[in-house]
């Protein structure tokens, strides 16, 4: 953790922003490596591994379950520094258990498929269509839900300062894939319950994550206290596929049903699974995809292939989405005027919704 990230938070149990900072081992670029954070109000947070983990009590269990070598390893410290008694991780509203179910989805999903492939980019710049690299130059960004962080890498490649918060343990994904970069900073927080100050952040963007939470409307709403009075937040949900061709509709619906037995499947059994089924979606349907738009007059017929999209990509893009889609304990799905409302209720302006694969939406408060 650099120490810069201090300015920044807040302790989700008080309000507070006064930390101190106790650290036990130190990592190659000066960062924290293990240590603690401890509030005015005697609240705890330990640093595991570069990242501090600030989660309510509910969701304690997956710090303790993932990095229960921490508090063996520095029990005799922990201890002296918490002799009040005051549990690690401070206290804080109750969770349910589909949340839990979701962060073990994804801390498997990203420490299973880190790499960070060269296409990000343009899949990043598909995100945030219409904003050149200078967009991102000298602005605070929060990317809440980061995943394996690799928006956080090129927001902070075009000149940005972002903070990636995740759930799972995929925040150490994250923090791995951008630890040499000393503007990129990562929490291990709740998107509904953030240990930031308010009103700090240029840029708020949510880009494949709300749509898994229980509450995805009240996840949004949420992260506009972040977002500085001027400042822009951008999301990406899945669509509904109103308009879509019936038998488009038909498949969503088949591969709905199918997610009904994979979501509780082993992960191991279903990521072997989906080895399978992304190698004849992309024997079957990508590659003569791929083959027909290189013709003018052939383009459009590719153009109305499932997974066309993946025609310039490779293998490993679409197996990672394929293990993603089967895997999520839970997903809801919008129509246009529905995420709109979102937007538009809450006083946003300058609203931009883009198709696509899903609702791209991005509004200035």
């Amino acid at each position: 953790m650099h120490l810069d990230l201090l300015n920044w938070l807040k302790c989700i149990h008080c309000g507070d922003s006064m930390f101190t900072c106790s650290s036990f081992k130190t990592g190659e670029f000066g960062e924290v490596e293990d240590g603690i954070l401890l509030c005015s109000c005697g609240a705890s947070y330990p640093i595991i591994s570069g990242v501090p983990r600030m989660l309510p009590t509910a969701l304690s269990e997956i710090v303790l379950k993932d990095y229960g070598w921490f508090f063996k390893q520095y029990k005799d410290k922990l201890g002296e520094l918490r002799g009040n008694g005051n549990n690690v991780i401070a206290q804080n509203e109750r969770q349910t258990s589909t949340v839990k179910r979701t962060a073990q989805s994804f801390g498997y999903e990203w420490s299973h498929f880190s790499r960070l492939l060269d296409q990000y980019e343009q899949n990043f710049q598909h995100y945030f269509e219409g904003y050149s690299a200078d967009y991102f130059r000298d602005k605070l960004v929060l990317d809440a839900g980061c995943g394996s962080g690799r928006h956080v890498y090129y927001a902070a490649k075009y000149g940005a300062e972002v903070i990636g918060i995740d759930l799972s343990k995929a925040i150490d994904v994250a923090y791995r894939n951008n630890r040499a970069n000393a503007r990129t900073h990562f929490i291990q927080a709740d998107l509904t319950n953030l240990p930031l100050r308010h009103e700090l952040f240029d840029i708020v963007c949510s880009i494949g994550v709300l749509h898994h939470l229980p509450d995805p409307e009240s996840g949004f709403k949420g992260l506009l206290k972040f977002v500085k009075t001027g400042g822009r937040v951008f999301i990406y949900v899945y669509h509904r596929l109103d308009d879509a061709p019936r038998w488009h509709r038909a498949l969503l619906a088949g591969v709905t049903t199918v997610r009904r037995i994979t979501t509780r499947m082993p992960r191991p059994l279903l990521k072997m699974s989906c080895t399978a089924v992304a190698g004849l979606c992309y024997i079957g349907l990508i590659i003569p995809a791929r083959i027909l738009k290189k013709s003018a007059h052939l383009r459009g017929i590719a153009e109305n292939i499932p997974l066309h999209r993946y025609s310039e990509s490779p293998y490993y893009s679409i197996y990672t989405d394929t293990f993603d889609r089967f895997s999520a304990p839970l997903e809801q799905r919008y129509g246009r005027d529905q995420i709109l409302e979102w937007f538009t209720k809450n006083g946003l302006s300058d609203v931009r919704v883009l198709g696509g694969t899903g609702w791209r939406v991005s509004g200035t408060k």
